[in-house]
């Protein structure tokens, strides 16, 4: 299946999965352990379609391509911040003012140009209270260190044939890999402004969490961005959020908003 993929069609299936990515082969967490973890949904269906992390009092981290096709209109979508699940009502709902979505981001994917710089910058309408249950991620300092731990966090699907999501977050361990190892694994270029992770096979991303966090040493070091699904034994494709800190700043230090 997966092979099938990547040979015959990752612009077609990778392009619409990996929306929906997941967390295969991880462990339940509560919102408490992971307080910067948004879900973005379709409002009036009360449907996640998308992840994120809080940044700021105004602002959350997310992929670029779940904004990509919505021509400026994000009326019916909303966030919400400080939940456990992915369907409940319950933590609180923001609506979104603008994504900055960045610059460079084409939406290709091709051989050469798999999803770069797949990162967006999302507002909000109102000042987020910080609580135990939502909180912002700091973003990092330095460099991702080949070889560490990082943690991914997500809403849903514990495997690739599972038809509902379950209603509690999850989260899972995964390493980081070098970029060369990564490319010959899934057979296409990964720029330098992105980065991969790989534990195991039945550990990684699966449906429905796409712009969810890449979290080491307490810092938002990436963005998940796009897998071969699920956890069939390929990396993961985040985007460095290192890499990308002059875009992110120029939108949260431009802001007539405080950016803490």
């Amino acid at each position: 299946m997966k092979l099938t993929i990547i040979l015959f069609g990752l612009v077609v299936f990778t392009g619409s999965l990996a929306k929906d990515i997941r967390i295969v082969g991880g462990e339940n967490t509560i919102i408490h352990n992971v307080p910067h973890q948004v879900s973005i949904r379709i409002y009036d269906l009360n449907q996640h379609f998308c992840s994120g992390s809080i940044i700021t009092r105004y602002h959350i981290l997310s992929a670029a391509h779940c904004f990509n096709d919505m021509n400026n209109d994000y009326t019916n979508l909303r966030v919400y911040i400080g939940t456990n699940s992915p369907y409940a009502n319950s933590g609180v709902r923001f609506k979104i003012t603008k994504v900055d979505i960045h610059p460079e981001f084409t939406g290709r994917m091709t051989q050469d140009e798999a999803w770069i710089h797949d990162i967006a910058v999302v507002t909000v309408d109102k000042r987020i209270k910080f609580q135990p249950y939502q909180h912002k991620i700091d973003l990092p300092t330095d460099e991702i260190v080949i070889g560490s731990d990082a943690v991914i966090t997500g809403y849903g699907k514990l495997n690739f044939s599972a038809e509902w999501f379950p209603d509690q977050i999850h989260k899972a361990v995964l390493t980081v890999i070098d970029i060369e190892t990564c490319m010959n694994q899934l057979n296409r270029r990964i720029h330098d402004t992105q980065a991969c992770l790989y534990k195991a096979k039945g550990i990684g991303g699966c449906y429905g969490d796409s712009g969810g966090p890449v979290v080491a040493n307490e810092k938002l070091i990436g963005i998940q961005s796009w897998v071969i699904p699920c956890a069939q034994g390929y990396p993961d494709v985040f985007t460095n959020v290192y890499s990308h800190l002059d875009f992110i700043n120029s939108i949260i230090g431009s802001t007539s908003t405080p950016r803490s």
